[in-house]
């Protein structure tokens, strides 16, 4: 899917430290997540910025530095009522249990928003 189809995706490139040039899923929060979670893998933002520029995306990897004291950071950022186009398949992996949230299945203001307090959204929380 290109970043197009994506309304976010300008001012998720804001915040996005990922270093990997060549990737198609830059600035687009569900469907780097998706990805990575299916590779064992979590994205380049939850790491700190000299471990992401490594490209040790493992879980075992971020287990480590999580265990270590390590929490990754994000800046807030709040629900604009944007609705992103891949919320209804997002809401089919979703791990969150939450039902009133508004942005359960909005990937990116669901980890940001998370990730701004230091927890991790209900999707990585399996890793520690």
């Amino acid at each position: 899917m290109p970043l197009v189809d994506c309304e976010r995706s300008k001012d998720n490139l804001a915040s996005c430290i990922c270093s990997y040039e060549p990737c198609s899923r830059k600035g687009n929060c569900c469907l780097c997540l998706s990805y990575h979670l299916s590779h064992r893998e979590v994205p380049g933002c939850f790491f700190p910025e000299e471990v992401e520029r490594t490209y040790n995306r493992s879980q075992r990897r971020f287990i480590e530095l999580y265990r270590g004291g390590f929490r990754p950071k994000m800046p807030s950022v709040s629900y604009d009522g944007v609705e992103c186009p891949r919320k209804e398949e997002n809401l089919k992996t979703c791990a969150c249990t939450y039902e009133p949230c508004q942005i359960r299945g909005i990937c990116c203001l669901c980890m940001r928003s998370h990730m701004s307090k230091g927890e991790l959204p209900a999707c990585a929380r399996h890793l520690v």
